[in-house]
């Protein structure tokens, strides 16, 4: 039969296949082959965050407490410490949660002081809840990206300058021959003002005929 995921490797795996993300040392970081998407990520991770429901989780604590022993404390007091546990239990993620209590019975004979139990929750809780800034850090970075000028063209060597150089004058000396070439044919060529009288004339009566 194959192992049931738990919650929390659900959401990686769903974080790593379907939004282009992976964990590094405990943290979000884009995978680096495709554009995560982010919202999809702070969706799943707000959802891997709900805390349970208040019966839910006093179904929890019932449990946990048939396997316990409990200090001097009569029917009053139990009843007490089950509606003040749950609602201190809404701060944290259901599954989270439900692990921790479930496990108790393993770590200690007597009912759980509230510390111990917040000692155990706060480190998972807080990996939780820090994915959700990693998201916030990696959409800041794909902002920037978007909005990022062009790279600056690559620094040429010496050589290229000098080649490219080289071509500019050869081409500079080639435009100034052919400037000088039309310079000569044109004063070499023979006036005729007799002709150009004649156009001013026809430009003035409104066009040539």
């Amino acid at each position: 039969m194959a192992k049931q995921l738990t919650v929390a490797e659900k959401l990686e795996a769903s974080l790593m296949q379907s939004c282009g993300l992976t964990v590094l040392r405990g943290r979000l970081e884009a995978n680096g082959t495709t554009t995560p998407d982010v919202s999809k990520a702070r969706s799943l991770v707000r959802d891997a965050l709900a805390p349970a429901p208040d019966r839910v989780v006093m179904g929890w604590i019932g449990t946990m407490s048939a396997q316990v022993l409990r200090r001097n404390s009569g029917d009053l007091d139990a009843d007490v410490a089950l509606r003040a546990y749950t609602a201190r239990l809404r701060g944290y993620p259901a599954d989270i949660v439900g692990l921790v209590l479930a496990d108790w019975p393993t770590r200690s004979q007597w009912w759980p002081a509230w510390f111990e139990l917040q000692e155990l929750l706060e480190p998972l809780a807080d990996a939780r809840r820090e994915w959700l800034e990693d998201l916030d850090r990696i959409e800041r970075i794909l902002t920037v990206s978007a909005v990022a000028p062009p790279p600056s063209a690559p620094e040429i060597s010496d050589e290229e300058r000098e080649r490219r150089r080289a071509e500019a004058e050869v081409e500079h000396a080639e435009v100034s021959e052919g400037l000088r070439g039309l310079v000569v044919k044109l004063r070499q060529t023979p006036a005729q003002p007799e002709k150009e009288t004649e156009l001013r004339r026809r430009f003035r009566e409104g066009g040539t005929k």
